[in-house]
């Protein structure tokens, strides 16, 4: 009798080996553009929309950036717009936070901010709650909060907080992710790359997870962003860190397209950078093979990303070139 082991190895080479007659994929194909049009993915920023027209399904992103960036940000952001404006569905998996830390995000993403006490800022939704609750009124504050919740996002996010994460993990995850919702999956993000599981040492480990959630993109027809660390050598305001995708060089010929995520130089404060904007640059890689530049507003009380109408290129500072007249 086949071990177990060597049983799923003979089914894996089975399914990798299946040939198709054009017409026999026919029907997947029509009901992945009707999906597409039910609950399209977008990112909510025009100008990567325009380009990527919504064609993200079967299809992986690396999305990268040094820390303070935003781009386990921008994959939130994308996360939380489609399950809100489109009533796509999603998975996200934060091998970095906890449940509490994420749930903290949701809540500023879907609940007003409320005012600072004797001020007229204002504060974001979960500092507010943090300050408000105590034994007293934490019925009334978790029924509350509760309701906001479930009518933002219904059944159509849920989270993960586990790190270790496999392509067979993930596969299982998103089958619980089906029992418990009774629906399909459009989106899984995977935040981050570095802290996924797997044999060897590091390169070997993102060289095998990038190309592994390539496959599974493929197999459950969905998007997968997949948040990646850049290693050490450029600044922040590096505006293409394709380079430096931390661990191995494989991880940009893997995935579908790539977007580094960088911050902008504060022109008044000579090494400063602004607080309420920040910088994306789309590498269509696989696709249209175009690049997109875009600034971006962040509002720090939502965690909200929004496509600013300021011209890439006026936000650059150029580097000053040494002349005689400097000596």
């Amino acid at each position: 009798m086949l071990s177990k082991a060597i049983d799923n190895k003979i089914k894996k080479v089975s399914r990798d080996l299946e040939l198709y007659r054009p017409y026999e994929i026919v029907d997947d194909y029509a009901d992945s553009i009707i999906r597409s049009k039910l609950h399209p993915l977008e990112f909510g920023l025009p100008s990567i929309d325009n380009v990527l027209l919504g064609d993200l399904r079967g299809k992986t992103a690396a999305i990268i950036g040094y820390g303070g960036t935003k781009k386990s940000l921008l994959a939130l952001n994308m996360v939380n717009y489609n399950a809100n404006a489109n009533k796509s569905t999603a998975i996200y998996n934060s091998a970095e936070m906890s449940l509490n830390a994420m749930l903290g995000r949701m809540i500023d993403y879907s609940t007003d901010p409320q005012p600072k006490p004797l001020s007229n800022q204002m504060m974001n939704a979960s500092t507010f709650i943090r300050q408000k609750l105590d034994q007293e009124n934490r019925d009334e504050l978790v029924k509350t909060l509760k309701a906001g919740l479930k009518e933002f996002y219904g059944d159509s996010l849920l989270i993960n907080s586990k790190n270790g994460m496999t392509y067979q993990k993930y596969k299982k995850l998103i089958s619980r992710f089906k029992e418990i919702t009774g629906k399909e999956l459009d989106l899984l993000a995977v935040d981050g790359l570095s802290m996924m599981g797997g044999e060897g040492n590091e390169t070997s480990r993102v060289d095998e997870n990038t190309m592994m959630m390539n496959e599974l993109a493929k197999e459950e027809d969905i998007y997968i962003p997949i948040i990646t660390h850049a290693s050490k050598g450029e600044e922040k305001h590096c505006r293409d860190l394709s380079h430096k995708a931390r661990g191995s060089e494989k991880i940009i010929d893997n995935v579908h397209m790539v977007l580094t995520c960088s911050l902008i130089q504060d022109k008044y404060n000579a090494g400063e950078y602004e607080n309420d904007r920040g910088y994306i640059k789309l590498w269509d890689k696989r696709s249209s093979g175009s690049i997109t530049n875009v600034v971006f507003d962040f509002n720090p009380n939502k965690l909200l990303i929004t496509e600013s109408d300021v011209n890439p290129e006026d936000v650059e500072i150029e580097d000053k070139t040494k002349s005689f007249k400097d000596f």
